[in-house]
């Protein structure tokens, strides 16, 4: 299980409740700390764009590390949702067999757009627009560069999508835009008086059940 973790987190923080859950069931956790984010090195958060890049080389990794016959599955909360999303797009290792996405959103873009409307009643110009161009100069990508919406459309193995209806950072409606993109095996979780990240605090027994049917789809079927 390699696990990516939301914004200004780490992924021992994001992780540390979920981990047992995934021992218990026989999986080895590699819980990885996004560039920007806790011991690893970068200047710039990529919010999943530069993320999926690092996603795959991580998947690589623990192929070569555990052998052809490996079995990997991702799950990612918040940014690290979104990150696991734009990774389904890739052309990833056979080994991996499924994604678990938490309150994702679909794009930086989108979700800063959201939060400008939502928190603060601005509209999204000219703020995003600036941003956009100081991401491409500073950071080397676009806020909307990377949509995990487009993504998922070619996602080849299960996914399962989570999300709290009590979300005010990452609309709901988001992940309904991701479960609905995607055209391989899916199911969507949204559990009820969540805020966001908080849907496996709120009702672990659904959330753990889903995972588990997740599991079961992965690894019964592979690839779509």
């Amino acid at each position: 299980m390699i696990c990516f973790h939301g914004y200004t987190s780490e992924g021992l923080n994001d992780f540390s409740s979920m981990a047992k859950f995934y021992i218990q069931h026989g999986f080895h956790l590699l819980a990885v700390d996004e560039r920007a984010h806790g011991k690893s090195e970068g200047t710039y958060i990529g919010f999943g764009c530069l993320d999926r890049q690092d996603g795959k080389r991580w998947m690589e990794y623990m192929v070569n590390r555990l052998g052809e016959d490996a079995g990997i599955l991702l799950h990612g909360v918040s940014m690290g949702g979104a990150t696991v999303c734009m990774c389904a797009g890739l052309d990833l290792p056979e080994q991996v067999k499924g994604v678990v996405s938490d309150c994702a959103f679909t794009s930086a873009w989108e979700v800063f757009s959201s939060v400008l409307k939502h928190t603060y009643h601005m509209p999204a110009f000219p703020v995003m627009h600036i941003a956009d161009r100081m991401a491409k100069r500073e950071a080397g990508y676009g806020l909307n560069e990377c949509n995990g919406r487009e993504e998922v459309k070619k996602a080849r193995v299960p996914m399962l999508f989570i999300h709290g209806d009590g979300d005010t950072f990452v609309p709901c409606s988001m992940a309904y835009e991701l479960y609905y993109a995607c055209p391989a095996k899916k199911e969507l979780l949204v559990v009820r008086g969540a805020s966001h990240a908080e849907a496996y605090y709120k009702d672990p027994e659904k959330y753990e059940a889903a995972v588990l049917r997740l599991m079961e789809a992965a690894f019964e079927k592979g690839r779509d």
